[in-house]
């Protein structure tokens, strides 16, 4: 089967997308929400060398998505060139309407702000066996928890257990670059480029503990509407 979609062509159930006058091919293949929306998971495929092609190879893999919460919106930028996998995923996750309706459930002043992973209600959204891999974990990517930056959080002792959760770091957490007791770090594949002051003003909320959760901010903090920007 082969058909053409705007930029995009379909060849034997594999997308296909050209560009960068064909010095970068992406291949995309479909995926399987929790609810049985078919959304594209971004498989970023680099087919050439970037040897002595770096203004090829590198910066032109971005995308942008804008968290609209109840606070206030929050603009990432993606870096699908250094963490293809990890966009992948969080992409997909925005398409499918995942963090819709979602909150901020653990907020820690100086250190980070996480969310993706309850409602309101503190259900959880998205459950998968921590044993069995689920993401993999693309912490040597080279970018680094500095501030502002966007990381998936996983189950400690499982190093490819990330599945819907990422946080946003509010300092220079070096630490979280290094190998951890079970042998992995945690994969930025992000940052924020509008929208710190609102990450500072949630990581200050009055708190209260719900069940085995801490630091759950004590007024939710709701993502609304999670898109990606065109």
């Amino acid at each position: 089967l082969n058909h053409k979609l705007g930029n995009y062509f379909m060849k034997d159930g594999i997308i296909i997308r050209t560009m960068l006058n064909n010095r970068l091919i992406n291949k995309l293949r479909y995926r399987y929400t929790t609810n049985q929306t078919r959304t594209m998971h971004f498989i970023y495929t680099k087919l050439v060398s970037c040897k002595g092609r770096r203004r090829y190879c590198q910066g032109n893999q971005q995308v942008h998505v804008k968290l609209e919460t109840t606070k206030g919106d929050l603009h990432l930028k993606l870096f699908a060139d250094q963490a293809p996998e990890t966009v992948a995923n969080f992409v997909s996750h925005v398409r499918a309407g995942t963090y819709n309706n979602t909150i901020f459930h653990k907020v820690i002043p100086k250190f980070m702000i996480q969310g993706g992973g309850y409602n309101k209600q503190m259900n959880q959204i998205y459950i998968a066996d921590p044993k069995k891999k689920s993401l993999n974990n693309e912490w040597k990517n080279g970018l680094k928890h500095h501030y502002g930056s966007v990381a998936m959080a996983r189950v400690g002792g499982y190093p490819h257990s990330a599945t819907t959760q990422f946080f946003i770091n509010l300092s220079n957490n070096m630490f979280l670059n290094n190998a951890q007791p079970d042998d992995a770090g945690f994969a930025v594949f992000g940052e924020v480029v509008e929208g710190m002051d609102l990450v500072e003003s949630i990581s200050k909320m009055d708190t209260v503990s719900v069940e085995e959760h801490t630091e759950v901010p004590k007024e939710p903090v709701i993502i609304e509407n999670a898109r990606v920007v065109e």
